[in-house]
């Protein structure tokens, strides 16, 4: 299985303790060098920063610079290499948050689940207890979703 992660859920998954929620459930998961950047260099200790660096499963891979360039008028540097590596690689899923690169993912036929399907997932397959409690420290560090979503991912999720 080949999955290719953005920032957003590495950073929010790894905040809350359960980066490796994504080990878990896909085995390695690929990680562009701008993502890659901007989660461990750039964003050095800040949240999910410190998780992210000590993912050994975490495989930086290099995405193709053209592609990624074309999808920069419409994504920051890190979405664009992720989903330029995703459309490239084929891969089965890519790990995004931004609605942006979820909608530009969805038009070119890239699966995409974000960082609350994984936890319902989670949940569903037992590795978490609750999605709740893992939801609202999410936000408590500033991860945006609104209330209607999060009541969904509750619904699906049993609570």
């Amino acid at each position: 299985m080949i999955v290719v992660s953005d920032a957003g859920p590495l950073i929010y998954l790894g905040a809350v303790g359960h980066l490796d929620l994504l080990r878990l459930m896909f085995g390695h998961v690929l990680v562009p060098e701008a993502v890659w950047r901007e989660v461990v260099d750039l964003g050095a200790g800040r949240p999910g920063s410190n998780e992210t660096r000590a993912a050994t499963w975490l495989v930086v891979t290099h995405a193709n610079q053209e592609a990624a360039r074309q999808l920069q008028g419409q994504l920051d540097p890190g979405e664009a290499e992720a989903l330029a590596l995703a459309v490239e690689l084929q891969a089965d899923h890519l790990v995004i948050d931004d609605q942006a690169g979820r909608r530009l993912a969805a038009e070119l036929g890239v699966s995409i689940v974000g960082s609350l399907g994984i936890l319902v997932r989670a949940k569903r397959l037992g590795h978490i207890e609750a999605v709740r409690p893992v939801v609202e420290a999410m936000i408590e560090l500033g991860f945006h979703a609104t209330t209607d979503l999060v009541d969904t991912v509750l619904a699906l999720a049993g609570e």
